[in-house]
């Protein structure tokens, strides 16, 4: 009897100790999935929530009816942030979410004020100088002239496993519109397409 007592005891022993094993490997494999998200812009990653976005930049406000990124990716901008400087001008950020997954796809900054199309290519410019010195040389660039019927500047790199793209055109002779674009970039190419 008492020989039976201690193999229970044994096996139950075994079994907590297997169980804890399991429970640390989950841990670890969540925190591993997490620490290597990509970051998108600043400490925002990959696949996020909305609430973790929100805590994540405080100030961040929930949008009804945001933009979304087109037919061909089915995903809304969800929260807006505002005030944010780059190139000596004021900047705001849309964060766009998957319609499916309801995780973070995309941050696009976009100048928080409408400018013409000749200021914007100045800080576009800035920005490809900026880009370079921090990213290196881009994996495309192309920069229409003003005197075709749409100028535009667009300009792709690739750091890590994100995707930047500067984009900026002329809208009508009067506006301009001017996006940088973060997004998670599987390949090199899926970026530049």
């Amino acid at each position: 009897m008492g020989s039976q007592d201690l193999s229970g005891k044994v096996r139950a022993a075994r079994c907590r100790r297997v169980c804890t094993a399991v429970v640390v490997c989950f841990v670890i494999v969540g925190w591993t999935a997490q620490s290597f998200a990509q970051v998108l812009w600043r400490d925002v990653r990959h696949g996020m929530t909305v609430d973790e976005v929100i805590a994540a930049v405080p100030g961040t406000v929930a949008l009804e009816g945001g933009d979304t990124l087109g037919p061909d990716n089915p995903a809304t901008e969800l929260l807006r942030f505002h005030k944010f400087t780059l190139a000596d001008k004021e900047f705001q950020t849309a964060f766009f979410f998957s319609d499916k997954t309801r995780g973070l796809v995309q941050v696009t900054l976009l100048p928080e004020n409408d400018l013409p199309f000749g200021e914007l290519k100045v800080v576009a410019d800035s920005l490809v100088a900026e880009f370079r010195a921090k990213y290196g040389k881009e994996l495309s660039f192309e920069d229409v002239s003003p005197s075709q019927p749409v100028p535009q500047l667009e300009a792709t790199w690739v750091a890590g496993d994100v995707g930047i793209t500067i984009v900026a055109f002329d809208v009508g002779g009067t506006a301009g519109v001017l996006n940088v674009n973060y997004r998670a970039a599987e390949t090199a190419e899926s970026v530049a397409q």
